[in-house]
């Protein structure tokens, strides 16, 4: 995803070392979306996203993307947990291999700069 003229993308795509390919989505949505943060979850296979933008919406989704094989991927709305994180666009997010945990930090909320930070465990 991400943003065009006066529109978001609604296309994903994944690179096989010859060009580029349209992804298939096997399970779930893929978010239209631009601003998410987003780090590599190795030990799950996949990447971890969180937050974003879309269509005047901020969200505070967490999801699981997997990679299925080829361009295939499948698309997981995580748990929020007890205290649900503020709904935000360009957060800052880094996976700890040790911890298989992603760290969140800053991003933009509604007409404010969020300062909050917090962990997520898929």
């Amino acid at each position: 995803s991400g943003q065009t003229y006066h529109d978001l993308n609604r296309d994903g795509f994944c690179y096989d070392g010859s060009g580029f390919t349209p992804l298939s989505v096997i399970e779930g949505v893929l978010p239209v979306l631009t601003g998410a943060a987003s780090a590599s979850a190795d030990a799950y296979g996949g990447i971890v996203v969180f937050g974003g933008s879309g269509f005047h919406r901020l969200s505070r989704d967490t999801l699981l993307v997997t990679f299925e094989g080829g361009c295939s991927v499948k698309v997981l709305t995580l748990e929020e947990g007890d205290v649900p994180p503020a709904a935000v666009t360009g957060a800052a997010m880094a996976w700890s291999v040790a911890d298989s945990e992603a760290f969140v930090v800053g991003g933009q909320g509604y007409h404010m700069l969020e300062t909050a930070s917090f962990g997520i465990s898929p």
